[in-house]
């Protein structure tokens, strides 16, 4: 039996690529942030939280569940959880959820802070769209001890001062083996063996980095769970992450993957610390993994990456939703009345920090008549599927022109892309009468044994039905 588990879950309707283009006119509707010992799922990808309380032991995990309502028009956003109180200062970030611009009902996002000292807290909520600003959306306070009597059970099957003591009359010990974890920037779930994609150990400031465990041959186990830990260079422990418990019931499982967002890291080098708890028992650890974390911008491991797709030209740019563009109709030959618009498409780009698109129109193929660049755009070393940058160019004389295109990647030099060609005719020269220019749409062109035609004049217009 295959069983797969997340840390954290995403509720996503639609998957497109991402490009940012314009400005957020975006709206997300914060609904809730609640506090608890446990998340659990409900039913399809709706989630509530376990235990909901403000008063917590220090035996107790920390998880908080955050839900966002109403979202409509926005191509991407993240939630942060900050936890302060006098001696902590401690920031889990969700992953980064991409809308594309299209609706999305409701999205639930959870994260477990893991167990936490004795003291007074206060658990602040950020959100942010479109790369602006984390703007803080909900601020309650909390408490740890070490007296809080937790026996009431919250209706959810959890009672954590009771001691189970598992007794399966079989013939064999709860087992199983450990095989392997491997850390990256994304996992694929698109099939039953889930893999890490984009896999590293050196990452940016910038990467919400994920970890994905592989555990086989699981017998004989009521329940499990997996824990990690992230020790910095000190030895100091800066961050705690635990998935939720998992229930074989004793059935035998031939494999299980456990896939976990561990966030953003400050710049240094770290050990991932991995455990496996069976049966409510002790936890063991089961494997060490060491990574660094650089500054992109001061300390860059990787050159940058990008694909150039194409350069198209026309008299009218189409926005299709989202921050995806295209032209109504490609074409090279324009009239003296019409304006050249140009669209550049970039995709695939990594380990860019900033990047900018610049058209250069050149009159009769030789003088330089109009140059537009374009704002420049910030991947900060994340990764863009795509990207389009246009320019208007106008009305343009009659001849045939030239079109450049530049790119500059990190504030270097300007680097040739392409150049397209293109005929202005003048609109008044044509022979045809000035208020009606021509134009026909093809329909198609069929074969067969026989024709018949019937011809229906209505207004001047002919319809022919073949």
């Amino acid at each position: 039996m295959k069983k797969f588990h997340a840390y954290l879950i995403i509720f996503i309707f639609v998957f497109l690529p991402f490009s940012p283009l314009a400005a957020s006119g975006g709206q997300i509707d914060f609904r809730s942030t609640q506090m608890g010992t446990s998340v659990r799922n409900t039913s399809g990808w709706v989630y509530d939280i376990v235990g909901e309380r403000s008063n917590f032991s220090t035996g107790d995990d920390f998880h908080v569940l955050t839900r966002v309502y109403n979202i409509r028009s926005v191509d991407h956003f993240q939630i942060k959880q900050v936890i302060t109180s006098s001696n902590t200062n401690e920031t889990l970030y969700s992953p980064v959820y991409r809308p594309y611009g299209a609706y999305w009902a409701e999205t639930y996002s959870w994260v477990n802070f893991g167990k936490l000292n004795s003291g007074s807290y206060t658990l602040r909520t950020y959100l942010s769209t479109d790369n602006s600003y984390y703007k803080e959306v909900s601020s309650k306070s909390f408490s740890v001890g070490s007296t809080y009597n937790n026996n009431y059970n919250y209706d959810h099957d959890y009672n954590y001062n009771y001691d189970y003591n598992y007794n399966y009359n079989n013939n064999y010990s709860p087992n199983y083996s450990y095989q392997w974890i491997r850390t990256g920037l994304g996992v694929n779930t698109s099939n039953d063996s889930k893999n890490v994609t984009d896999p590293r150990t050196s990452f940016r400031t910038t990467d919400n980095i994920r970890t994905l465990i592989k555990l086989t041959k699981i017998r004989d186990v009521q329940s499990f769970r997996v824990k990690q830990e992230v020790y910095n260079s000190s030895n100091n422990r800066v961050r705690s992450s635990e998935s939720n418990t998992y229930y074989p019931n004793n059935r035998y499982w031939e494999y299980s993957f456990i896939d976990n967002n561990l966030g953003k890291l400050s710049e240094g080098d770290y050990t991932i610390r991995t455990f496996v708890k069976v049966n409510n028992g002790s936890y063991r650890q089961v494997s060490t993994t060491n990574i660094d974390v650089y500054n992109y911008r001061y300390n860059q491991y990787y050159s940058p990456r990008y694909d150039y797709s194409w350069t198209h030209s026309d008299n009218y740019l189409r926005h299709d939703g989202g921050y995806v563009y295209s032209l109504d109709n490609p074409k090279t030959s324009f009239r003296t009345n019409e304006d050249v618009v140009v669209l550049t498409k970039l995709s695939n780009i990594r380990d860019v920090n900033t990047l900018q698109i610049k058209h250069e129109l050149f009159k009769n193929g030789s003088t330089r008549y109009k140059t537009l660049t374009s704002p420049i755009r910030n991947p900060n070393g994340d990764d863009w599927q795509y990207n389009y940058n246009y320019s208007n160019f106008g009305r343009v004389p009659a001849g045939n022109h030239k079109i450049k295109v530049y790119l500059k990647i990190n504030n270097a030099t300007w680097k040739l892309l392409d150049t397209i060609s293109i005929t202005v005719r003048d609109y008044n020269n044509y022979s045809n009468n000035y208020y009606n220019d021509p134009y026909y749409h093809y329909d198609w062109t069929k074969t067969g044994t026989e024709i018949s035609a019937t011809m229906n004049a209505y207004y001047n217009y002919a319809y022919y039905n073949y």
